[in-house]
């Protein structure tokens, strides 16, 4: 967490080559020290203290406040926080944070650039870290992306870190930027490692803040997990829906789980429970079990005689 220092020394050795050879082996030797250290270093102390309080933060809003600061401390215009992938247990409540005005959310969501972006293409599997200028414009569409960035001044500069929950969440958080190449490359230059451990205190922050109660397995009864999964496994869900045998009122059973699990519809619910694997504890019933042989002349007769003994 020394990029800033290293960016200092460097510049202070470079600019002045007058100084004996064991001043300047000694700043490198600081440099080396300071980068492979496993302390955080902070360039300044308002940054240091954002990043305090981000690591307290218990709400989205306060969090959104805190990385506006922390980018418009750094120089940058814009900051993003958001959900890459949901992972196998994650249910958010929100997710997204961000700077961005409406009229550049309204385009990006017109314009499907979810799956055009190549900054959130990089961030689902990619380095932790990485500036925009490292990512490939060839495409068209790409190219059309970053203009239409540029043209509503959200910045075409900048920096992502990205990183995988233990829940297999993925998140990640940008920095972005509307200044001429030689001042981003400035800011990044003494800042990146700053931005870098803010993002991640935010991430950890925004998984707090913004997941949802993991339920235990059972807070579902096992109905309204059959019901579920005979959901999930239908071929034509939405005639599913309208089942009523054998879970009795479908219409209240289905009020309970977006009720239990805090969604607005039976789908999401869905999702919810396949993601946690609720399905996994079902108990069987009689139609899961495939006996090893058809049942022959007799054989009710003989396990309802042996069933009253």
């Amino acid at each position: 967490m020394s990029h800033w220092v290293r960016a200092v020394l460097e510049e202070a050795i470079g600019n002045d080559a007058q100084r004996p050879a064991q001043v300047m082996e000694g700043l490198k030797r600081i440099s080396h020290i300071i980068e492979e250290s496993d302390a955080i270093q902070f360039r300044t102390d308002d940054m240091e203290e954002l990043a305090n309080s981000i690591s307290v933060c218990d709400n989205l809003t306060e969090l959104s406040q805190l990385l506006w600061q922390a980018a418009t401390n750094s120089g940058f215009q814009h900051f993003s926080l958001f959900v890459v992938e949901q992972g196998r247990s994650a249910n958010f409540s929100s997710r997204m944070c961000t700077s961005y005005g409406q009229n550049w959310l309204r385009r990006h969501e017109e314009k499907s650039y979810q799956f055009v972006d190549p900054v959130f293409l990089e961030a689902k599997s990619g380095n932790d870290s990485f500036l925009f200028s490292d990512l490939s414009t060839s495409s068209p569409l790409v190219r059309e992306f970053w203009d239409d960035r540029e043209e509503h001044n959200v910045g075409t500069k900048g920096m992502c870190y990205a990183s995988t929950r233990p829940n297999g969440a993925r998140i990640a958080v940008t920095f972005s930027s509307s200044d001429s190449e030689e001042k981003f490359s400035e800011n990044i230059r003494f800042n990146r490692s700053d931005l870098e451990a803010v993002a991640q205190l935010a991430i950890e922050g925004f998984q707090h803040c913004a997941s949802l109660t993991n339920l235990d397995d059972n807070t579902l009864s096992a109905q309204e997990l059959r019901f579920l999964h005979t959901l999930a496994t239908s071929s034509h869900p939405a005639s599913a829906l309208t089942m009523s045998s054998p879970y009795g009122g479908n219409n209240s059973l289905q009020v309970s789980i977006r009720r239990k699990l805090n969604v607005e519809t039976i789908f999401q619910a869905l999702a919810t429970a396949s993601a946690n694997g609720w399905f996994d504890n079902l108990p069987f019933y009689s139609d899961d079990v495939v006996t090893p042989f058809p049942k022959l002349v007799g054989w009710e007769a003989a396990e309802m005689a042996e069933t009253d003994t």
